[in-house]
């Protein structure tokens, strides 16, 4: 792996190389790396003081913004890790997933539910520019008198210095390293519930050579995702480890096409992730939306060829980048810039080949599938996430070690089937699990059911999607009435 291999060591470095420009862009001021990396080494140095080091995981509970980065960057200068819990979530859920967290502090500017820990606040002002030395005295004239103040008239506010992870000492925790806690992504998975992933630092930086294709110096990606999940990373971590910029919207909204139009015109956004669904509302309603960018990346579900032919015909000139890869992956396992044999393909555009440091592999339950053959998609190599937060039983099944062949490798199993041709591009066959994608994130149809079916007086419930209505509409349905006691 070219580069560095910690996440704030390959944002940092850009702070060295390019230091004045631009790292993070809102509707309000363009802040560049450097002032990036002097907000993050601030906030390192505070979290320093209470102990933060390797090992730690702290929960975030901050709204999405620009200042959310560098706090994010302090914690990992650290050698922690994170989890950032949304605050509009229940209280309850975000009361469950810090305990199962045990943190020993949380970053936070509200209550904290439960107080399971002290809470810190970031500082407030973390962009703003290092306070000017004063301008050296002039020499006295010939014949003046010479006098020497007791202090200097204005004091002089050293800035902060670089924080580096925590060192190894004899003693202590060892610093981070790839294989250390980075993050924590939370999914819904099968269960229903939030469920966090550990990912390592290795899983995002091996992803930075590959996303030259569509970021780097002087491109501007679009940072819509929530937090809490993986592409969150792809928006903001690979990105400036590339040496790009992230723009965030002033209100930290979803991609709306009057909120894209805005981000490109106002921002200048040039690269935009959206979900496969989200992309085909985008054409149903707003084709035009998407005008002035250079990148699509999408993924999340299959792609549709109606809609991205109809994408292709109204942006000629636009790249749309298929992207396939679940949590447990650090985002992205195989890419495919859509080409217009695609379009025609059996079975649709295909998922891609694979990314760094990552290997493919199709098994029906131990065995690999013959050659073309269709199996479970499972995964092995640098992405692989360290396990499932809390759920040592769940990580053991769905990150197995097995034997393929040769030595020993650790995989991880997807859930996904698929069939990978002689030419290494891997094509999408369904899922073994039931999954669809809701605003910003894929649930499950097990989610909206578990509570109604737990309700007194129900013996189960299903799910289905309601239209027409602006709002969502609370209720279920008893399949089977229970008598009553």
């Amino acid at each position: 792996m070219n580069g560095p291999v910690l996440i704030h060591d390959a944002v940092a470095q850009w702070a060295e190389h390019t230091p004045d420009a631009p790292a993070l862009i809102t509707p309000e001021q363009r802040i560049s790396h450097a002032r990036l990396d002097r907000a993050a080494a601030l906030c390192a140095a505070a979290l320093g003081e209470y102990g933060v080091g390797p090992g730690d995981l702290l929960p975030v509970i901050l709204p999405r913004s620009a200042e959310l980065v560098p706090v994010l960057l302090g914690i990992l200068r650290r050698g922690a890790g994170y989890a950032a819990l949304d605050p509009r979530w229940p209280a309850g859920r975000i009361r469950d997933l810090l305990e199962a967290l045990n943190p020993p502090l949380c970053v936070t500017r509200g209550i904290v539910p439960g107080g399971p820990a002290p809470g810190w606040a970031p500082p407030e002002g973390l962009f703003a520019p290092p306070p000017r030395k004063p301008p050296a005295p002039r020499p006295p004239g010939p014949g003046a008198a010479r006098t020497v103040p007791d202090a200097p008239a204005v004091p002089v506010v050293p800035t902060a210095p670089a924080v580096p992870a925590a060192p190894a000492v004899p003693g202590l925790r060892p610093a981070a390293g790839p294989d250390s806690p980075a993050i924590v992504f939370f999914t819904t998975g099968t269960t229903g519930t939030p469920r966090g992933v550990i990912s390592p630092h290795r899983a995002t930086t091996r992803l930075v050579r590959d996303a030259t294709a569509w970021t780097g110096p002087g491109r501007i990606m679009a940072q819509t995702a929530p937090a809490s999940g993986d592409t969150y990373s792809l928006e903001v971590w690979v990105t400036l480890a590339a040496g790009g910029a992230c723009a965030i919207p002033g209100d930290g909204g979803h991609p709306t096409p009057a909120r894209l139009r805005s981000l490109v015109r106002g921002c200048s956004v040039d690269t935009v992730f959206l979900t496969t669904s989200l992309l085909n509302r985008l054409m149903d309603e707003d084709p035009g939306c998407l005008s002035g960018l250079r990148t699509v990346l999408t993924g999340g579900e299959r792609m549709s060829v109606h809609h991205v032919r109809l994408c292709r015909l109204t942006h000629p000139g636009l790249e749309i980048v298929n992207c396939y890869g679940p949590a447990g992956n650090g985002v992205l396992a195989t890419v495919r810039t859509v080409r217009p044999q695609d379009l025609a393909a059996a079975g649709g555009v295909p998922l891609g080949t694979a990314v760094s440091a990552t290997g493919l592999h199709i098994l029906n339950g131990q065995d690999p599938a013959p050659p073309g053959g269709t199996g479970e998609i499972c995964l092995s190599g640098g992405g692989l996430a360290l396990g499932y937060l809390g759920d040592p039983w769940l990580t053991a099944e769905r990150f197995p070690t097995v034997s393929l062949g040769g030595p020993a490798t650790r995989i991880h199993r997807t859930g996904d089937r698929g069939a990978l041709g002689a030419d290494g591009v891997l094509r999408f066959q369904g899922r073994d699990r039931r999954q669809v994608t809701i605003g910003d994130g894929a649930s499950t149809p097990r989610r909206p059911r578990t509570r109604p079916a737990a309700s007194p007086g129900s013996r189960s419930a299903s799910s289905c999607p309601c239209t027409g209505s602006a709002r969502p509409i609370p209720g279920w349905r008893c399949s089977t009435p229970r008598p009553p006691p």
